[in-house]
């Protein structure tokens, strides 16, 4: 019973995450510019964190549907972490890119924490 509860919290948890993802990343967009298909990437893990969000707080069983979407979106953020992370190795990064990067380092770690979570409740034994 328990487990359902931090379940379906860490559901809504996620549609929220979702949702502050899509606002930060539209505004940077518009503020900062950057291409169609980089926004359309980010926009692929908006829409996954609030689809499986919402399934799984009506349904535990679609929680494969969340760890995918978590999944999804640490990758989207190592990747965006690892350029940034070469440039500024190489000394071509701007300050921009610095500020970025460590926005970045801490949305990765969060992320790494949240798929993590979610593997774990895909794989135990006693699943909600």
């Amino acid at each position: 019973m328990q487990a359902n509860r931090t379940l379906k919290r860490f559901s809504l948890f996620s549609v929220c995450v979702g949702i502050l993802h899509f606002a930060m990343e539209t505004w940077f967009h518009f503020a900062f510019g950057q291409s169609m298909v980089q926004l359309l990437a980010d926009y692929i893990g908006v829409c996954l964190l609030v689809y499986s969000g919402i399934r799984t707080f009506m349904n535990p069983i679609s929680r494969g549907l969340l760890c995918g979407a978590w999944g999804y979106a640490f990758c989207l953020n190592y990747r965006a972490f690892a350029w940034r992370l070469d440039a500024f190795q190489d000394g071509a990064s701007t300050g921009l890119m610095d500020n970025t990067l460590i926005i970045l380092a801490c949305t990765l770690l969060f992320s790494l924490l949240a798929f993590a979570y979610t593997l774990i409740i895909c794989s135990t034994k006693n699943q909600p």
